[in-house]
């Protein structure tokens, strides 16, 4: 069974108890859950958070990150597989899709974001030749080089041994 979380949601619970426990709820492993975080770009505590937490030693909760670019709002965390091939009925295909997302942030700002992340892109004004095609052309000269090449007697196997 697939359920859906927003990111902040399963930040919480993830900070809120051990990763082990909580991936039970889930019916995934520890791993699929830190996997499933790591995706979504949600920080995990480290290795000894929770026995520092414990024996009241300082701690460090890292912050939720904003959403990259592209990224969706919730998270899938599917148990029992991925949840890609399960079957849906005809009435929740075609049934209530829900309000339309609301986003913090607004365009400008994110198109501000992302061209600080981008920076400068250099596009030369004329190509010589594109990647694809260098690829293309080097494969082909590799593949000639192969088929002139004699075969080795390890490649060919035990049926020579005994032809």
């Amino acid at each position: 069974m697939t359920e859906r979380l927003s990111r902040k949601m399963l930040y919480d619970l993830v900070w809120s108890e051990p990763l082990k426990n909580l991936s039970a709820r889930f019916g995934i492993s520890d791993v699929g859950l830190k996997k499933t975080c790591e995706r979504a770009e949600i920080p995990t505590p480290d290795r000894g958070y929770w026995a520092k937490k414990e024996a009241r030693k300082e701690t460090f909760q890292a912050e939720l990150p904003m959403r990259p670019p592209g990224m969706d709002d919730e998270v899938s965390i599917a148990s029992g597989g991925n949840g890609w091939y399960q079957r849906r009925n005809e009435e929740e295909i075609l049934g209530f899709v829900g309000a339309p997302p609301q986003f913090d942030e607004s365009t400008e700002a994110l198109r501000t974001r992302i061209a600080e992340t981008i920076e400068h892109v250099a596009v030369p004004k004329r190509v010589q030749m594109w990647h694809s095609t260098r690829l293309i052309a080097s494969s082909k000269r590799i593949r000639a080089r192969k088929e002139l090449l004699p075969i080795p007697i390890a490649d060919i196997g035990l049926g020579l041994l005994y032809a």
